[in-house]
């Protein structure tokens, strides 16, 4: 009798990319609605240090696909109260995909920044940790990234730890004494 996997075994890793793909920035605004994950490749576990060190330097070549951010799109919504103003906002990022050498090119990273990102790489990045092959859309072009997974389950490439939206909510009291 054949054997059928619960939904609930998926690897966290599978979940997230899953949730990735199935439109998990539609709803949101600037250019994370144009971001689209078609399709991930499970490619096997990190084998030696040497391996770990190819991966590193592929993750952080010259071609590499990474985020450029541009300013951020902010919508504000303001609640006027007898003694407060509040002001609730959403952050979205705005991008563009370039190659790592584009940002150093461009001045938005140096060397040195790439120097320890790898380090922070190779101290971080174990023996058996899965690695995959994430294929991208945006704005009508197609992208690639290598990704890694910590122990957390969560995969990381230059493409999806550098984006991320935020609510701020700000409180400023209203004087409610007036002097004319």
């Amino acid at each position: 009798m054949p054997v059928s996997r619960a939904q609930d075994s998926q690897p966290t890793w599978q979940k997230y990319l899953e949730h990735l793909k199935n439109d998990a920035f539609k709803d949101y605004m600037g250019d994370l609605n144009q971001l689209k994950l078609l399709k991930y490749t499970y490619k096997g576990k990190i084998r030696s240090e040497k391996h770990k060190s190819r991966l590193i330097e592929t993750i952080c070549s010259d071609k590499a696909a990474t985020v450029s951010l541009l300013s951020n799109l902010v919508i504000s919504d303001t609640t006027f109260t007898n003694n407060d103003v509040i002001i609730q906002q959403k952050i979205y990022p705005n991008f563009e995909i370039v190659t790592v050498r584009q940002m150093v090119n461009s001045g938005k990273l140096t060397e040195d920044s790439i120097a320890m990102i790898k380090q922070q790489l190779y101290e971080n990045v174990r023996i058996g940790f899965d690695y995959l092959e994430l294929d991208w859309s945006y704005k009508g072009k197609r992208f690639r990234s290598l990704s890694i997974v910590p122990s957390d389950g969560i995969p990381t490439d230059f493409i999806t730890s550098r984006l991320y939206t935020r609510d701020k909510k700000i409180i400023n009291s209203r004087n409610s004494t007036n002097k004319e």
